[in-house]
């Protein structure tokens, strides 16, 4: 065997095993909130919004996002999150305030619904 095909067996052998271990690596990545992505057949990754979260996990990002949003009227807002959705109760100022707590809790990543129906509009 001559020294070409020998780096040219070396290489098949070198690169047939490496193959499986980096298609294992690109498949799937899991970030450091502990979220599944996984690459479908586009070579896009998807996530998989459930893997690793608890409701305990949900609530505490829902509490700082409101917090951040809406300022010392989150105070007033309660958190319970029951299988990735969250329930919102409590009082806000005005109807705005109601439909901000909504979006700002339907946009944290992990929630699946949010339900604002014991979430009160105070009266003056």
């Amino acid at each position: 065997m001559n020294r070409k095909s020998l780096s040219i067996a070396l290489g098949l052998v070198l690169g047939c095993m490496s193959v499986p271990l980096t298609a294992a690596a690109q498949d799937t990545y899991r970030d450091r909130d502990n979220y599944t992505y996984e690459r479908d057949h586009r070579g896009d990754y998807r996530g998989d919004w459930r893997g690793g979260m608890s409701d305990a996990a949900i609530q505490n990002r829902v509490q700082r996002a409101l917090n951040r949003e809406l300022g010392d009227d989150a105070d007033r807002i309660y958190v319970r999150v029951a299988n990735n959705d969250v329930f919102l109760s409590g009082r806000v100022d005005s109807d705005r305030d109601r439909w901000r707590a909504r979006r700002v809790a339907n946009n944290v990543r992990g929630v699946d619904d949010v339900n604002t129906d014991r979430l009160r509009v105070r009266r003056y």
